[in-house]
């Protein structure tokens, strides 16, 4: 064998991989790094590290007072204004200057007895880190906080402004007592660049109540990573969705754990936190929660979510893409889930979640479920799943991808009374569901299907399916492509075919197609059908009274078995091998009259 040499350029990048990954500094030998890939899952906290030049509040005592402290990164704007936006009811006291060891060093402060007030900074030396002190005075209360371009907010302005970043929030708001709004949260202008530069937020005392709908959310933001909400009060809380939406660099978030059955709307409230990896969501009362939709959304390095486990989903309507793209999610323990007939909306809740093994779904009532599509979808590491008491009625339209790319799946244990008489789309329901040996679906109905593609595709390890596949709706000829293609070992006898005008797809079905019955309703035999079947000995149309159409005669001859015999009826022998392609110079010498095949059959 030659040698391969490999550049240590090679290891160092894997390394800083790791590191990147489970925020520690080590080193590794190349010999220890499977072992610390294979860690990674483990990892609970990505953490965000405080640039060590920043001020620190860590010493800085909030207690009983109601206080917000803003650090304003100036290193890009050395000759530009920043401009600041504070609405408050009562009077209020903005202080510029430093803090070091937990001590304030006021350089300039001014009193403010208006609801607003605008005030700006000139940066003068570069790398400059400004802390703002707002405090109200005599029982104000600040009832929203935003960044402002002067000009927004006066068009009689006469000079531009660079917005400048603010990097840090750390306040105290425990004496707000009026509906503590979003807008202390978020920006209230239209451009919508307060949250872009805001990178840590520390929060005390909030009682939000009602609504915190997008409160963070901004799909402008780019540097947020850092959250503590874990002082606040959220008991008061009734709609808690996307507050988090669109925020990639979000690494750490930190809640109360008194989130009450108040709430009703937890959707999109992570979705796309891509750098989030672990969560505790302990303690939320989430009996009250109807709409769970994307809430988990593509949280790509999502590992673990303390807490999930007590979620109480008896309310809920829609779980749809709950945990869509949770790529790392892992050991997610569902055991103690239930469902109710409120349930509607189940589709692609798990769809992609890679590293899920086992799901017990068995406290899930489904009667009201419309779509089942991709609910499993490329649960690639899925072994065994549990739908005991899943009941899929005469309300469920779609069942497409539902176990779709389950590669490891072995088994699915389910009731066998299944109402699918109103499922129209069927495709890739089983596609490549590499190790399942028996799928026994002849409780299905197919009277109303309209796709069947893919259905077994790539089931490489399937041998039996047990079905009657009565397709009277199906008027597509390209919605039965590849619906057994690639199984290599399956035995179709099991499965009866009624009503069908194109035959279902078996190519490359290499060893464990033998025999195969064509019903009498197919009137087209499309491209492919059979190709590379090599051991397929028998195709019966003797029920046929016409010759069906052939769309190619590879349907058949793409495969070595020369032994290959297509049994037609006696009347209609000369008629089928005169038809084109019927007449093609290889196909034509397997055409046998069903006279001479039970012949063959006695001698």
């Amino acid at each position: 064998m030659s040698k391969v040499y490999i550049d240590d350029s090679v290891f160092t990048n894997i390394a800083d991989a790791i590191r990147d990954r489970n925020g520690e500094t080590a080193t590794y030998k190349p010999r220890e790094m499977d072992e610390a890939i294979k860690d990674l899952h483990n990892v609970r906290v990505k953490k965000w590290e405080r640039p060590s030049d920043w001020p620190d509040y860590s010493k800085v005592d909030l207690t009983n007072q109601e206080v917000i402290y803003l650090t304003y990164d100036c290193t890009y704007g050395v000759g530009t204004y920043n401009f600041i936006s504070i609405r408050v009811v009562g009077a209020y006291h903005v202080e510029r200057g430093s803090l070091n060891n937990g001590v304030f060093t006021s350089v300039f402060s001014t009193d403010q007895d208006s609801n607003t007030i605008f005030f700006a900074y000139l940066p003068e030396n570069e790398g400059d880190y400004v802390v703002y002190k707002i405090t109200p005075q005599s029982g104000a209360s600040i009832t929203s906080f935003r960044f402002a371009n002067k000009e927004d907010e006066d068009s009689s302005a006469v000079w531009a402004a660079v917005n400048q970043p603010c990097i840090e929030r750390y306040c105290n708001i425990s004496n707000h007592t009026a509906n503590f709004p979003s807008s202390f949260f978020t920006n209230n202008t239209s451009d919508s660049w307060i949250t872009s530069f805001l990178t840590a937020d520390t929060v005390i005392g909030a009682k939000p109540t009602g609504s915190c709908q997008n409160s963070y959310h901004n799909t402008m933001n780019k540097s947020l990573q850092y959250v503590d909400l874990s002082k606040c009060d959220f008991s008061n809380v009734t709609i808690f969705s996307a507050v988090f939406q669109g925020m990639p660099t979000l690494k750490e978030v930190y809640f109360p754990h008194n989130l009450s059955s108040k709430c009703t709307n937890l959707s999109s409230l992570f979705q796309q936190c891509e750098n989030i990896v672990y969560l505790d969501l302990s303690g939320w009362d989430t009996s009250g929660v109807t709409n769970f939709t994307n809430m988990f959304y593509q949280c790509y390095t999502l590992t673990e979510i303390k807490g999930i486990e007590d979620f109480n989903f008896t309310k809920a309507v829609n779980l749809g893409a709950m945990f869509y793209q949770d790529f790392d999610l892992r050991g997610l323990d569902t055991s103690k889930w239930q469902t109710s007939t409120s349930l509607t909306n189940f589709s692609t809740t798990f769809y992609n979640c890679r590293h899920l093994e086992n799901l017990d779904l068995s406290g899930f009532i489904t009667d009201n479920v419309t779509s089942y599509n991709t609910l499993f979808s490329g649960c690639i590491s899925l072994k065994e799943i549990n739908l005991s008491n899943f009941n899929v009625s005469a309300k469920t339209n779609a069942l497409g991808g539902m176990f779709q790319f389950c590669r490891s799946l072995k088994s699915i244990t389910r009731n066998k009374d299944w109402s699918t008489q109103n499922v129209t789309n069927f495709e890739g329901m089983f596609q490549e569901c590499a190790l399942l040996k028996e799928i026994d679906i002849s409780d299905f109905s197919f009277a109303s299907a309209t796709n069947i593609k893919n259905m077994f595709g790539g089931c490489t390890e399937l041998q039996s399916v047990m079905a009657t596949i009565d397709l009277p709706k199906l008027t597509t000829k390209t919605n039965v492509q590849n619906f057994a293609s690639t199984c290599w070992n399956l035995d179709p006898s099991n499965i009866t075919f009624t009503n069908c005008t194109y035959m279902p797809y078996f190519g490359y079905c290499y060893t464990g197609l033998h025999y195969i019955k064509i019903p009498s309703s197919v009137t087209t035999i499309p491209n492919d059908t059979f190709r590379d079947c090599f051991h397929l000995y028998v195709v019966d149309f003797r029920d046929h009274t016409a010759v069906p159409t052939l769309d190619n005669a590879n349907a058949f001859i793409l495969n070595s078995n020369t032994k290959q015999k297509i049994v037609v009826p006696d009347a209609l022998y000369d008629t089928w091998i005169a038809t084109a392609p019927w007449n093609n110079a290889t196909l034509v010498t397997r055409i046998i009259s069903a006279s001479d095949y039970e012949a063959s059959l006695e001698s």
